[in-house]
């Protein structure tokens, strides 16, 4: 007779902590999302203060099927690694003040690792007395926007596979191809105008503007939009 109370009070025991696993599983899984969540959010709040939050820019109006930057300019090859300042400089040139890369790329504030993100260049070229601003947008956007006569500096990997990010002006584009006025001097590939020294297929273009990592989900399909007024909207 007391076996069997045991033998119950033992089962309802067993019912109990099984019950009670499901729970546990639960309130496990909820506080990792929790934890993915407000990390996310920590690190997306750095990134905006620290190398500046990309405001979306996608819009619908039509656009030529191909389009060359009008303005002449000069394009002048790095040494290391200053493309920062040189695709800078380029920007400048193309709205029409004279300006040099190296001495752009000493005057803009760096990290330890010499690296410069959008946001320095931006307030950079404001200083200058011209608009900038950082955007991520799609391939239609960056079209869209310099055949509205403005200056797109894309942020794109260096080569496909590295972290190792590159700004690089795009100076034009047709229905197969983006058209690139490159600083690093192995990466040039074109001498058939004095506009342009590098053409990328829009596939592989896009490939390489895929830049985002964990640490910096949003920075992907940048870009930092020059111009000589503020552009009014993201529907220009």
């Amino acid at each position: 007779m007391f076996a069997n109370k045991t033998k119950r009070i033992n089962k309802k025991k067993s019912s109990n902590e099984s019950s009670d696993h499901p729970s546990l599983i639960g309130k496990t899984t909820l506080v990792i999302i929790i934890t993915i969540a407000l990390v996310s959010i920590i690190t997306l709040i750095i990134n905006s203060i620290i190398i500046g939050f990309p405001i979306l820019r996608i819009s619908k109006t039509e656009f030529p099927s191909s389009y060359y930057m009008q303005k002449s300019n000069r394009i002048d090859i790095q040494t290391k690694h200053e493309c920062a300042g040189y695709a800078t400089a380029y920007a400048m040139r193309a709205l029409g003040k004279e300006a040099n890369g190296m001495e752009i790329y000493k005057a803009l504030k760096k990290t330890g690792s010499g690296n410069v993100y959008a946001k320095t260049i931006c307030n950079y070229i404001e200083k200058e007395g011209f608009h900038a601003s950082f955007h991520i947008g799609n391939i239609d956007q960056i079209q869209r926007d310099l055949s509205n006569g403005n200056i797109v500096i894309a942020i794109i990997k260096t080569y496909p596979g590295t972290l190792s990010t590159h700004y690089i002006p795009v100076v034009g584009y047709d229905e197969n191809n983006i058209y690139l006025a490159e600083s690093i001097d192995y990466l040039t590939n074109s001498t058939d105008s004095d506009l342009y020294n590098r053409v990328i297929p829009i596939a592989d273009f896009q490939t390489l503007w895929d830049t985002h990592t964990i640490w910096a989900p949003l920075n992907s399909n940048t870009y930092i939009l020059v111009s000589k007024k503020k552009v009014s909207s993201n529907r220009d």
